[in-house]
Order: C-alpha cells, then sequence, then structure tokens
C-alpha cells in the first residue's frame, strides 16, 4: 500500500506546477457545473453537498489556501441564487448565514485533510527512512534504484551503484559495545550525506552495508566521487577508531540489467574483492557495450 501511495505521489497527477494547475481547471470546473445545475434546477434542491468533492480535491493535491479559497466559492453560489431567485428567500440575512455555514464547514474539511495528508506523508517518509542513520532504508532505495535504472534504459544514459562496508566493524560492537558501533554508523552517514552531490542517493542497507547510487554518472567521475568519499569517511574512521577501515565496489552499466539486485551483487562482488586484497581500497568495473567506445 505504501508503494501505491508513495508512487502516484511522485508520479501522479500534480507532481508539477502544470499539473497542480489542471487540478485547480478541473476542480474549477466541476464547481461551475454544480453552480450551474443548481441554477438550472431553480433553487428547490440545493446541490452544495457535492461542493465539497472539488474543495476536496484541491485541498488534497495543491494546498490549504486553495482549498480555502475554494470553500469561500463553494459559498458564493448562494448570492447567485439569491440575486436570480430572491423569492426563494425569505430574508438577505438567510443567504449570509448559510453562505458562512458552508464556508466554515468546508474550511473544517479543509484543515482535517491537510492535517491527514501531513500525518500521512510523515508516516511514508518514516516508512522509507533507516531509523538509525536517517538515510533511506533499504526498501526505498530498491525503489529509487528502480526509477533511475527506467531512466538510464530510456535516455541510454551510464548508471553507477558505489557498495560501501566497513571493515573490522564487528570488532567494534564486540570491544567496545553497540552504542560506539552507532555512534560510528551515524558519522560515516553524516559524512556519506555532506560529500554526495544532491542528485545522488544514499541508503544504508543494513548492518555496516551502505549504497551510493550515482545517476547519470560515468566511470572517470564515478571513480573520482567514490575515491573522494573513500578518503573523507577514512579520515574520520582514523580519529575515532583506526582499526576500522572502508572497502568498496563501483560498478558502471552502459547496458544496465533489468534487475537491481543484480547490480547490487555486482558492486558487492568489487567490495569483497577490495576486502580480499587486503581491506581499505577500492574497486571499479564498467559493463556494457559502450564501456569500450567510452575508453578509447
Amino acid at each position: 500500500m505504501w508503494r501505491w501511495i508513495d508512487q502516484f505521489s511522485i508520479q501522479g497527477l500534480v507532481s508539477s506546477s502544470i499539473s497542480k494547475r489542471l487540478v485547480v481547471f478541473i476542480s474549477l470546473t466541476f464547481l461551475l457545473l454544480i453552480d450551474f445545475l443548481d441554477y438550472m434546477i431553480g433553487g428547490f434542491l440545493h446541490l452544495s453537498v457535492f461542493l465539497l468533492v472539488p474543495v476536496a480535491f484541491v485541498t488534497w493535491n495543491v494546498g490549504i489556501q486553495s482549498g480555502l479559497l475554494f470553500s469561500a466559492l463553494s459559498a458564493s453560489y448562494l448570492m447567485v441564487d439569491y440575486a436570480l431567485h430572491p423569492m426563494m428567500f425569505p430574508h438577505p440575512w438567510v443567504v449570509l448565514w448559510d453562505a458562512t455555514v458552508i464556508t466554515v464547514y468546508f474550511s473544517v474539511i479543509c484543515l482535517i485533510l491537510t492535517s491527514l495528508k501531513s500525518e500521512l506523508d510523515r508516516a511514508l517518509q518514516k516508512s522509507k527512512t533507516d531509523a538509525l542513520t536517517g538515510l533511506w532504508n533499504s526498501a526505498a532505495f530498491y525503489e529509487i534504484a528502480e526509477q533511475e535504472r527506467q531512466r538510464s534504459n530510456r535516455y541510454h544514459h551510464p548508471f553507477t551503484l558505489c557498495f560501501l562496508d566497513l571493515d573490522n566493524f564487528k570488532k567494534v560492537n564486540d570491544v567496545h559495545g553497540h552504542l560506539m558501533g552507532d555512534k560510528l554508523l551515524k558519522k560515516v552517514s553524516a559524512i556519506l550525506q555532506g560529500q554526495v552531490r544532491s542528485s545522488d542517493r544514499v541508503a544504508r542497507l543494513g548492518g555496516d552495508e551502505f549504497v551510493v547510487l550515482f545517476p547519470e554518472t560515468g566511470p572517470e567521475a564515478a571513480e573520482r566521487l567514490s575515491s573522494q568519499l573513500h578518503q573523507a569517511i577514512n579520515t574520520c574512521l582514523k580519529e575515532e577508531l583506526p582499526l576500522v577501515t572502508l572497502s568498496m565496489g563501483v560498478v558502471t552499466y552502459y547496458d544496465v540489467p533489468e534487475k537491481i539486485d543484480e547490480i547490487v551483487h555486482a558492486a558487492d562482488l568489487l567490495m569483497y574483492e577490495a576486502k580480499k586484497s587486503g581491506k581499505n581500497s577500492l574497486r571499479c568495473q564498467t559493463v556494457g557495450l559502450l564501456a569500450e567506445a567510452v575508453r578509447e
């Protein structure tokens, strides 16, 4: 369910300012249609309850200010009714009272919807975030990586993934305790977040394993960025616990596989090669038919 809601919020109708304008247009059209039907009926039956639909729609997808504006517009049709059918109302104060009630009622609904959406967004964000480090968790990473994989295939851009693993981290927990281990993981996470570009995506897969996704990044840039991360993290590790180092595996695809698991596995294997060669090192690989052409 969370995945479906997240995909709707990211890729759905209101993902841009243009689509928000479309939401406003649809809502306004629906509101005017209800007002027109009410006019055709002649005021004998009020259709105000149906005006809550465009008000709720625009509030959820555009924001509270638009919702409050539509609440006021929804009540204004009573003024039109009074102007066209004055005999239907015993006194002008009745019109003002009805309009005020509708405005207040719809405004309260807008506030409730806004609060509900905020809670939903917070819950969704929490479900995608690693509790200890604040990075994306494994589930969120796979969703983000799959979107980037599809985009890379569509536009023929390189796809680069960096897999990071702390060397000798188990000894930290065994000798210094889990609190020290958690502190170290938080520091490494902070460095990763501070060093990567705004377009890059960092996640903690679990334990002392991290991944960094470098969108639209070729092998040379990926190796340079990964080396910078390696140096920055190692500098921190030397200050905290010199026995802990960092092994990294970086894979760049020009022909991106169909499954993210395959990409993660390839970067993981490169990381293990770095560990087998003495740890505290970086291994890079470029895969794909275009790799040779890029080297030339």
